[in-house]
């Protein structure tokens, strides 16, 4: 699967454990990488989510969840 800003369709941010759950849409299907963790040191803005972030939260022990 390919977890990139181009098939990510939208961030949800957690409260309880300031992660974000990003929904992807790839090959037509839904998955989603949950409770992503946000680098540190880094701003947040709304263009926060690159291919550098996603990859970063996927190492950081992100759990994916595939249609």
């Amino acid at each position: 699967m390919k977890f990139t800003e181009a098939n990510l369709t939208g961030s949800y941010y957690n409260d309880f454990n300031n992660t974000c759950d990003l929904e992807f849409i790839i090959d037509g299907k839904t998955a989603w990488v949950r409770n992503a963790k946000f680098m540190e040191d880094v701003e947040v803005t709304e263009d926060y989510w690159t291919d550098e972030t996603i990859a970063y939260a996927i190492e950081s022990g992100a759990k994916i969840e595939e249609e």
